[in-house]
């Protein structure tokens, strides 16, 4: 397959209030927005967030959360100018190609030649959605399961009955405020027993 165009849009998502771990706490997230369209004229759309502080705190921690996420759009944007110029034959072999090249960048951008490699697969993300997706729009295929190459199949075969949902609590958060959450009752913990901090 050959991409011929691409584009990329972030959408910036502010937080209810600051969310904290790690040591630090953003302010937004911001959401990217990727396609991808082939010399055949078909489109794959790919969507992404970006979580700077998650996938390297170095980065975020040493410039402002902003600049943090621009730097990782600016990968985003490179494995798309790269993207252009490569021949391959589904999104896995697509993405064994861009990673290197991608991740070379990135370390020479950041200035970090111990940039954490989750950075920039992060930045990934949108791209490999959209390629998936343009795959699947090449190859005609409809359902998840036939999307998969077989070597892969039976990693991904296993069908779960039950979600399941884990409260995440930044810091700073009292007893008080998780209370007022509405969760659904079957979530509902008692915590009278838990020690004010």
């Amino acid at each position: 397959m050959k991409i011929s165009k691409t584009s990329c849009a972030v959408q910036r998502e502010p937080l209810k209030a600051p969310f904290g771990f790690k040591g630090s706490s953003l302010s937004e997230l911001w959401q990217t927005v990727v396609t991808l369209e082939s010399d055949q004229g078909l489109t794959g759309v790919g969507l992404g967030t970006q979580s700077t502080l998650w996938s390297d705190a170095t980065i975020f921690t040493a410039m402002s959360e902003s600049d943090s996420n621009s730097m990782m759009l600016a990968i985003t944007e490179d494995a798309l100018k790269i993207a252009v110029t490569k021949n391959w034959k589904n999104p896995i072999d697509l993405l064994e190609q861009l990673l290197p090249e991608v991740y070379d960048n990135a370390k020479r951008s950041t200035n970090r030649n111990d940039l954490r490699l989750t950075f920039v697969l992060n930045a990934l993300v949108a791209v490999d959605n959209a390629a998936w997706q343009l795959y699947s729009h090449q190859k005609k295929i409809t359902d998840f399961d036939a999307m998969l190459p077989n070597d892969i199949k039976p990693a991904l075969s296993h069908r779960h009955e039950h979600l399941a949902c884990i409260p995440l609590i930044s810091y700073n958060v009292s007893t008080e405020q998780i209370m007022e959450e509405p969760f659904p009752e079957e979530l509902k913990v008692d915590v009278s027993d838990i020690p004010a901090r």
